[in-house]
């Protein structure tokens, strides 16, 4: 299977051009390669596949083979693929999501993509529409600790460290 790393902020993934690649266990393959001590190391799998519905397809698991809705970061990088390899001369796609249809502009100098920006809709911050355990249970290392959720349809943690000075999280980051 021929496959591409790549990163955007930070977020690495590994991405697979389906147009002429198949990957038969998607979830299986995203646990096996994205092994950053055995496999290629990446943040999960990204397959870009033909759509009905828009210029392309973005599937996305997780590196523990979970699916996932969406990743500002990993749909610029398909942008940037699709572009720089030929799959499109278009300036301007639309990327078909379990989180809906993205719209994404790309920045073309000398040819090759230099950045790319995308619609992503608006955060939601209400907490009874965030999937995530009630405050109550928001408690590590006997301190309470203040946090900030928010979501682009794909659910974001973020403890403010200011208030819990550390607290023991890195020892609970499997919970988090």
């Amino acid at each position: 299977m021929k496959f591409t790393k790549m990163q955007g902020c930070g977020n690495d993934y590994i991405y697979v051009n389906c147009f002429t690649e198949t990957v038969a266990d998607p979830s299986a393959a995203a646990i096996r390669l994205s092994d950053r001590h055995f496999g290629v190391g990446g943040d999960g799998l990204v397959l870009i596949c033909p759509s009905n519905v828009a210029d392309f397809c973005m599937e996305m698991y997780n590196a523990d083979g979970s699916r996932s809705e969406m990743c500002g970061n990993a749909i610029r990088c398909v942008g940037k693929y699709v572009y720089d390899r030929g799959l499109t001369d278009k300036t301007e796609l639309t990327i078909e999501t379990r989180a809906g249809i993205k719209t994404l502009w790309l920045n073309v100098v000398g040819g090759t993509v230099e950045t790319v920006r995308v619609c992503m809709g608006s955060p939601e911050f209400r907490p009874e529409k965030i999937p995530v355990l009630p405050r109550a249970a928001d408690r590590r290392a006997g301190r309470d600790m203040d946090r900030l959720v928010g979501q682009y349809r794909q659910p974001a943690l973020r403890y403010l460290r200011g208030r819990c000075h550390g607290a023991g999280l890195p020892a609970h980051r499997p919970r988090v």
